[in-house]
């Protein structure tokens, strides 16, 4: 895979999309239906251009929610559908997503051979733990990683362990059996991960002791987090290598590797604006990974990723509903080699000998829809809300904005602004017992509205409860909404 070009990657990743559209529109009722609504005749698409010109764009809301799981299937479901699993989606109520039998060995090839690639965890002579600290319970994460894992356990020497989002469960099984393997890979969601680290610091584990890998996924990974993890398993940055970062949605399962290039190429990028901004017209990214144009196609539309991608529910066109921008192999490679930078003096310099993958490049930027991430890869919707203001005993608050807010120890914190009514006022003391109320409601309207938040509140009810703050009318996070015709919820 290393000795392919970037042409051989863009050519696979172009006629892969063409044939899920035309497997879609050939085997799907329900794309089928989507396209004669739309005024598309299939044959007609013959090329990228007539793919990306004509072929619709597909949401939850004009597609998926809009048809029945068999209606969506490629196939019978019973025959086809190797499992399930769950989202909550905007209101709480959850979605399903199944997944392929079909797509099992590549996603477990393509998967843990990367752990090979990165950890060597497939040598003979290497001994590998794996803590699988995902939620458990039927989401992507330790629904598929389970799965994937136990079938690496069968062939390798692998050992896998499932606490599930238990920081106490997690590092407890560190101290009994880490020491007696070669290496220790610890799975889970940023936020669990700093609560795992918080609780070895309690018990004063030694880290010297353990060969500790990290594999990130569900939220993005703060650049100060992924700073504080390596402070603690290798302080002297004798192997960076020891954090994957990856990218991966329900609806579209594993997408992005943060793989050794894109960790050195993000470090370049993001200290030198003028480069950043050639790539990405942005003075500095978040994150950056690769993905496998073999496995998913992947286009920028008006600043939003959409994803075709086959399975049971093949998905086309599909616009997730985060934002994000792409950049090919060739372009990343021409624009570092106009600023002097070379990928193969990079990786050596960095300490990776390896080689790479010439796959094309994307950066996550956030949700486009009104939501926010929190902890343990939670997400909270403004419309979880909505009903807050309708209680009687809410009748002082005109409206609200959700946000986050990262705490001295990583933890992301729910933030949740609320707007005084015109003409109220209230002294400070007044207003801390109003907090303090409006946290109480918020809270429980919450646990009410959304699964994912009632999941994280049970892992950690103390950074999951929400922080209220209230301003008087037009202050503070609500002083520019007047000049706006539909003002944001989420900032």
């Amino acid at each position: 895979m290393k000795t392919m070009k970037a042409e051989f990657w863009e050519k696979k990743g172009q006629k892969m999309a063409l044939e899920v559209f035309h497997q879609a529109a050939e085997k799907v009722p329900a794309y089928q239906d989507f396209l004669k609504k739309q005024g598309i005749n299939s044959s007609t698409i013959k090329t990228l251009e007539d793919f990306q010109e004509r072929v619709p764009v597909m949401t939850k809301n004009n597609y998926l929610s809009q048809y029945s799981l068999n209606e969506l299937s490629q196939g019978e479901i019973k025959k086809n559908a190797f499992g399930m699993c769950f989202t909550s989606g905007i209101t709480g109520s959850p979605a399903s997503m199944l997944t392929s039998k079909k797509s099992l060995p590549p996603v477990i090839n393509g998967i843990m051979g990367f752990f090979h690639y990165l950890w060597e965890t497939r040598s003979p002579s290497n001994y590998t733990l794996c803590i699988n600290g995902f939620a458990l319970g039927p989401w992507l994460a330790s629904f598929l990683s389970n799965f994937v894992l136990a079938k690496e356990a069968e062939r390798y020497n692998f050992t896998l362990v499932t606490p599930g989002s238990n920081p106490e469960m997690m590092a407890e099984t560190l101290e009994r059996i880490g020491k007696s393997y070669d290496q220790v890979i610890v799975m889970a969601y940023p936020t669990i991960l700093k609560a795992f680290f918080d609780e070895a610091e309690k018990r004063e584990i030694n880290w010297n002791e353990f060969n500790v890998k990290i594999l990130s996924a569900g939220e993005p990974l703060p650049i100060n987090l992924r700073e504080y993890v390596l402070n603690k398993i290798d302080p002297q940055r004798k192997d960076p290598w020891r954090i994957l970062d990856f990218f991966a949605t329900t609806d579209a399962s594993v997408l992005g590797f943060g793989t050794p290039l894109a960790m050195v190429i993000h470090q370049i990028i993001n200290g030198d604006e003028g480069l950043c901004s050639s790539i990405f017209g942005l003075k500095e990214i978040p994150n950056l990974f690769q993905y496998n144009p073999a496995a998913v196609f992947v286009e920028e539309v008006e600043d939003k990723l959409n994803v075709t991608k086959t399975g049971v529910i093949p998905i086309v066109r599909y616009q997730m509903g985060d934002l994000g921008k792409v950049a090919s192999f060739s372009k990343m490679i021409s624009a570092l080699q106009k600023k002097g930078y070379s990928i193969e003096n990079l990786l050596k310099k960095s300490g990776w000998q390896k080689g790479c993958f010439k796959w094309p490049f994307f950066i996550y930027l956030g949700r486009a829809d009104d939501m926010v991430i929190i902890y343990s890869g939670a997400k909270v919707y403004a419309r979880n809300l909505f009903n807050l203001l309708e209680r009687p005993e809410t009748k002082e608050i005109k409206n609200f904005k959700l946000t986050t807010e990262t705490d001295d120890s990583y933890n992301i914190r729910l933030i949740v602004y609320l707007q005084l009514n015109p003409g109220l006022n209230f002294s400070p003391q007044d207003l801390t017992k109003m907090e303090e109320k409006y946290q109480k409601l918020v809270h429980e309207e919450l646990l009410k509205s959304n699964i994912d938040y009632k999941d994280a509140y049970r892992l950690n009810p103390n950074i999951t409860r929400p922080i209220v703050k209230i301003f008087s009318y037009g202050e503070g996070p609500f002083e520019k909404d007047q000049s706006k015709p539909k003002p944001k919820m989420v900032i």
